[in-house]
């Protein structure tokens, strides 16, 4: 098993949540009413994203109410932020003095922070371009959330399978965290942003391209269903190993289907029978999918191959418990 420095960890994982902390702050600001925050907003930003919205609408434009789920995303994700840094706070040792070895996991490495942190600066970096309509770079910094949240998945993924054995043994609590609330809050993160690249991208190819509105939505859906139906492949046949639990993509992609229908339905539109025909796939995989892996878990339980690793020496863990207590206490 991969060790790395108690102290690179802890600054790692705290430096994370505080970026995330942050954009959090700034999202929230973003999306603010008439409070006090939109005092503070108009000195960040320079105009309201739902205006600017209908400024760019095209034939695939998400109503203002569906946005609500930044909020959703946004706690669901500081949740996890906050669990990392408590489990950076807590001691690994945990066996009795009697006990001469002990065993840790680390099921969040530190680069699993760092694409973290980068997929949060993304984020910030597209609001900020978004609002002042530099579409361009907003649709890349969209792309880098996507791809960073990829990466996060990644290593999160890698991870928890190559430690399945001794998460399943002795942390149990940490091993469903990270595939209930850490990975799928992710997921979540990361599809709902790659449908607002896929939208803003269309908006580009409408207004700056000259390309009809029409055709930029039929292409924009085309590849939603696309990476719905490839997903699905995917995480049915071929990386069930590593994603079993990850299924957050299916409602978020529902939400955003439906949230497209109900603006823009009109009866025999091609926009409207592939935004339908997406929903429709969307919810019956996510319906098929929660008692398939309610099977798989009871016919096909994962790391049963798996061996626990050696176990480490107490007084090296100690030494690192130590370093963390001290980076914590630095820290506060």
């Amino acid at each position: 098993m991969r060790s790395y420095p108690a102290v690179t960890s802890a600054f790692v994982a705290f430096g994370s949540a505080v970026v995330w902390l942050c954009v959090v702050s700034v999202g929230v600001l973003e999306n603010s009413g008439g409070s006090w925050a939109h005092d503070v907003r108009k000195i960040l930003f320079r105009n309201d994203s739902h205006i600017l919205m209908e400024k760019w609408a095209i034939d695939i434009t998400l109503p203002k109410w569906s946005l609500c789920v930044w909020e959703f995303i946004y706690t669901w994700n500081t949740l996890w932020s906050l669990y990392c840094v408590i489990i950076t706070c807590r001691p690994v040792s945990e066996k009795s003095e009697e006990d001469t070895t002990t065993c840790s996991v680390n099921a969040f490495p530190p680069i699993f922070h760092c694409f973290w942190a980068f997929a949060g600066i993304s984020h910030v970096c597209w609001m900020f371009f978004w609002d002042r309509e530099i579409i361009v770079g907003s649709v890349f910094f969209q792309a880098f959330v996507v791809i960073a949240c990829i990466g996060c998945l990644y290593v999160s993924h890698s991870s928890v399978d190559r430690n399945g054995a001794l998460l399943e043994a002795n942390h149990r609590w940490d091993l469903w965290v990270c595939r209930t609330l850490v990975q799928n809050g992710i997921t979540m993160f990361g599809t709902w942003s790659a449908v607002l690249f896929l939208i803003n991208t269309a908006s580009l190819l409408t207004y700056d391209g000259r390309i009809s509105s029409y055709l930029t939505s039929i292409a924009a859906l085309g590849a939603l269903g696309f990476i719905l139906i490839f997903w699905f492949i995917l995480d049915t046949f071929i990386l069930d190993r590593w994603v079993r639990y990850t299924f957050s993509i299916y409602p978020t992609i529902s939400w955003a289907s439906a949230a497209i229908l109900l603006r823009h339905f009109r009866p025999w539109s091609h926009v409207t029978i592939i935004t339908l025909s997406i929903l429709c796939a969307a919810f019956f995989i996510l319906v098929l999918r929660l008692p398939l892996v309610v099977w798989k878990c009871f016919t096909y339980p994962l790391y049963i191959t798996q061996t626990i690793p050696q176990e480490v020496d107490l007084e090296d863990q100690r030494q690192k418990d130590n370093a963390r207590q001290q980076v914590v206490a630095t820290v506060l």
